[in-house]
């Protein structure tokens, strides 16, 4: 499966007249049968051709791969249109370290992203080889919508050579949460047993006319979440919300990606302390909170969406 694809300047490893050369970058990832039924492992690797038209046609690839790599840094440097660096730290390489550039922040920035993710071990995860989507997982729960901004980059500088090189955790992601109001429905169902016995919805899918008017950012709802496993998506993994068991109205939808974080709230939120948080792979996606009934839930909900973690 293809991530991403385009040109990037490459440093030669010998010194040349010429030391930097544009190439053009495949990153792909390879997926196996998983060591469990139901479970898949992906494998990163990255490959480089002269031009596009080379790797149309797979003409004289040269493959990194990323189950060997150790680090990736984003630098700066002084050479015209390689300004925004990407240092890969590869065993494939007689240096230990290839050096791509491009004129571009957002680009240099999303490839080291992308880079950071998939080096090192290849990862498991639930998902199949073929075939049709396939609910890994469902279940009643309360459900909130949240927004989310992706942090700034800060610009932590350490010397090499002619750059200035910024550390790999500078990539880690934060997300902010609307402070709950403090105004609280007059009623609210109990969560005793909520797997097995859901209280009633309404046509749209909500817990009832007490909540009518309602910030949706602020309350959390009951829904039917399902987690599917669809092999033809990013990632694998979706979440879903519906109004009913038999999943015939579904009322929200969550792509997972290969990069999605499942965690209980550092600061968990007064009558709903078995919600925990999942952010999806995507720099444009809502986050959820679920609400199962217990901690063990949670939990068992976060070891599916996260096998590997």
């Amino acid at each position: 499966e293809q991530l991403k694809a385009g040109y990037l300047y490459k440093r030669a490893e010998t010194r040349k007249a010429k030391p930097w050369g544009q190439r053009w970058f495949v990153l792909e990832v390879m997926t196996d049968a998983g060591p469990e039924e139901g479970t898949v492992v992906r494998t990163g690797q990255l490959t480089y051709f002269n031009n596009s038209k080379d790797a149309a046609i797979k003409k004289s690839p040269t493959v990194i791969h990323l189950k060997d790599a150790t680090k990736v840094q984003t630098a700066l440097g002084k050479t015209h249109k390689t300004e925004h660096r990407v240092l890969l730290s590869t065993p494939d390489r007689e240096s230990g370290l290839m050096e791509l550039g491009h004129g571009d922040k957002e680009v240099a920035d999303d490839w080291a992203k992308l880079l950071l993710f998939w080096i090192g071990p290849p990862k498991v995860a639930q998902g199949s080889i073929g075939g049709e989507a396939k609910v890994v997982r469902s279940a009643w729960m309360e459900v909130k919508w949240e927004a989310h901004r992706a942090a700034e980059l800060t610009d932590d500088d350490l010397a090499r050579s002619e750059t200035i090189s910024k550390s790999s955790p500078s990539f880690a992601r934060s997300f902010f949460r609307k402070k709950k109001e403090e105004a609280e429905p007059a009623t609210k169902p109990s969560r005793a047993s909520v797997e097995a016995s859901p209280p009633p919805l309404g046509a749209d899918g909500t817990e009832g006319a007490e909540d009518a008017g309602a910030d949706e950012e602020q309350t959390f709802a009951w829904a039917y979440v399902a987690l599917l496993s669809e092999p033809g998506s990013g990632g694998g993994l979706t979440l879903r919300q519906y109004t009913d068991e038999a999943m015939t109205t579904e009322v929200g939808r969550l792509q997972l990606g290969y990069r999605v974080q499942a965690a209980v709230l550092d600061d968990p939120i007064e009558d709903y302390e078995t919600a925990f948080r999942v952010v999806p792979d995507g720099k444009a996606s809502d986050t959820w909170l679920l609400c199962p009934g217990s901690d063990a839930a949670s939990a068992d909900w976060i070891a599916t969406i996260m096998p590997s973690a």
